[in-house]
Formats: structure tokens, C-alpha cells, sequence
């Protein structure tokens, strides 16, 4: 079975939203925004997998947009950030390519968490934990793509 990237998006925000991420917005490159501000400051970006741009450089981008959009700032108004990535071939699910959730907390936007799936459902992540403990809504998210369909 091939999933359709308008099919993950539309499972993920009926999942998603606005239940656990109440704001959505688009960005002109095509990504979507889920935030929420609950004591904390999250923010779930959806965006497609450009054959064209390192997913290094993609992540970099998103980082870049949700900063701007959310006015974060390091010390005062940090955002996690978990990135789902849509891919349109099962060769992007290599573990060794798959960028690094951040070490520490120690950026304006804290990247928390990053998965790829693909139009077979698979998929793959790295998410940033303190043991066994992950952070922002990284279990729910891994829990919401195992259930694509």
C-alpha cells in the first residue's frame, strides 16, 4: 500500500489538532505549523521531502521559519520543535543519514525531535531524551505515525 502525502498530512492533523496543537499555519515553501503554548512553546512542522536540498539544510530552513514566526529567543522564549518529514522513497529511511535531534536546550528553537515516513507507512526518528524520558509530545507523535494507514 503507497500512502499519499495529502493522506499522512490529513492523519497527523486530525490526530493532532487542535487537540494537542491548537494553532496551525502554512508556510509559502509548503510546510505546515502546528503550535501549542502550554506552559511550554511546541511546534510540529510537516513538510515533504525535497529531493534537491540535504535534509541537514531543510531542517536548518524550518528552524529558521519557526523562530521567525514564533518570535523565540534563547533564555526567555525557547521552542521545541519535532519536524515529520514526508518522503516519496523508501531510501531516505537510512538511520545513519537521519539528522540529530539537539543535546541540549541551548537554541532559541530546540529541535526535539525528527521522523521520516514513507508512502509505505514506515518510518524512522530521532527524538532527544534524558533517559528514558523524552520531551515535548515526542511519544505521541512516534505513536500517531505507527498508526498511518
Amino acid at each position: 500500500m503507497t500512502l499519499s502525502k495529502n493522506h499522512i498530512v490529513d492523519h497527523l492533523k486530525n490526530a493532532l489538532h487542535p487537540s494537542l496543537y491548537p494553532e496551525e499555519k502554512t508556510f509559502s515553501n509548503g510546510a505546515y505549523l502546528l503550535t501549542r503554548h502550554d506552559g511550554g512553546r511546541y511546534c510540529l512542522a510537516i513538510t515533504q521531502r525535497q529531493e534537491d536540498i540535504s535534509l541537514d539544510h531543510r531542517v536548518r530552513d524550518i528552524r529558521k521559519q519557526v523562530r521567525r514566526e514564533t518570535g523565540a529567543c534563547w533564555l526567555l522564549r525557547e521552542v521545541g520543535l519535532s519536524i515529520i518529514v514526508i518522503s516519496s522513497s523508501p531510501e531516505d529511511l537510512d538511520e545513519d543519514a537521519l539528522p540529530d535531534a539537539d543535546k541540549t536546550g541551548l537554541h532559541a528553537v530546540i529541535l526535539q525531535g525528527i521522523h521520516i515516513i514513507a508512502p509505505s507507512g514506515e518510518h524512522i526518528f530521532n527524538q532527544s531524551a534524558w533517559g528514558k524520558v523524552g520531551f515535548g509530545l515526542s511519544d505521541v507523535i512516534s505513536e500517531t505515525l505507527d498508526q498511518v494507514q
